[in-house]
């Protein structure tokens, strides 16, 4: 679509070009005039041409702030932008004063390398930080390739709603340590999430049953707590466990329903990391005792 005077890029144009006409404009009247504070509230021009400067720097300082607000990732580059900007207005008009005294040229040279070698630690700073940032999520990798599935499992006989959770190790390097803990589900409408607790079933026959248990009669199966820890997950294993509800609710509960989990677990290069539900893994110190 082609581009008006009323749109959006051009108008931020429009107002750099006519900013820095007017600033540029004021600087040489006020050059010429030979300005001093006391003359800016006794001359009408010398008012009227500081007026002007500021209202310029006004313009390109609120295409600056428009162009963060457009692009907020860019507020490094705004901010660099705004600090030069208003430096130079400011030296361009402490250099038109009437009384200013310039300096000698090795003077200028002195002040000019002091500003550059200040302007370069800033820039190694940065620099410095987004290499830590950018090997910080490189790091996480391996952990962001655990995938996580959670899937409802019907409820029991007293109405618990059970749940099944299974994490996937998608990478091609194991991981260890894995540990669920906590998890909690949402299992009534309108109602805050519940927590939910790990449990494994197994078959205990009597000592009267035969070796070979009959399927068609199977013996009742016995709930017991599951443990929530995974020593070592192997490159593409998974790890299941099952949940049930801490308290009975109805028979068919509304779906889908809102799941929030919490594990944490240590990499093939040895760095702890704690998860919280999809969020971005957070690499922390290994714990001396247990979290929660």
């Amino acid at each position: 679509m082609k581009e008006t005077l009323g749109s959006w890029p051009l108008r931020r144009v429009a107002c750099v070009v006519c900013g820095a006409l007017a600033i540029y404009f004021c600087l040489v009247s006020l050059q010429r005039m030979g300005w001093t504070l006391d003359r800016v509230f006794h001359e009408f021009w010398v008012g009227m041409a500081l007026i002007g400067l500021m209202s310029g720097s006004l313009a390109i300082g609120c295409t600056i702030s428009d162009f963060w607000r457009a692009r907020p990732r860019k507020k490094d580059w705004a901010a660099f932008m705004a600090t030069a900007f208003g430096s130079t207005v400011v030296l361009a008009l402490t250099a038109t004063h009437d009384d200013v005294d310039l300096g000698s040229l090795p003077a200028w040279v002195s002040a000019g390398g002091a500003l550059f070698t200040a302007g370069g630690v800033l820039v190694a700073l940065r620099s410095y930080q987004a290499t830590r940032r950018t090997a910080l999520e490189d790091q996480a990798n391996q952990v962001r390739l655990l995938q996580i599935q959670v899937m409802p499992d019907g409820s029991d006989s007293h109405g618990k709603r059970q749940w099944r959770t299974v994490l996937t190790n998608r990478s091609k390097d194991p991981l260890y340590g894995l540990e669920v803990r906590g998890f909690r589900a949402q299992v009534e409408d309108d109602a805050a999430p519940v927590y939910m607790s790990a449990f494994e079933e197994t078959t205990l026959p009597g000592p009267d049953a035969p070796q070979h248990i009959d399927q068609l009669h199977p013996e009742p199966a016995v709930r017991l707590g599951a443990l929530q820890y995974c020593p070592v997950l192997e490159a593409g294993a998974q790890f299941t466990l099952r949940w049930a509800s801490r308290r009975a609710v109805e028979p068919n509960p509304p779906t889908p329903a809102f799941v929030n989990i919490w594990y944490s677990v240590t990499d093939a290069n040895g760095r702890f990391w704690n998860v919280v539900d999809n969020n971005e893994p957070e690499k922390v110190s290994r714990p001396t005792r247990r979290l929660g």
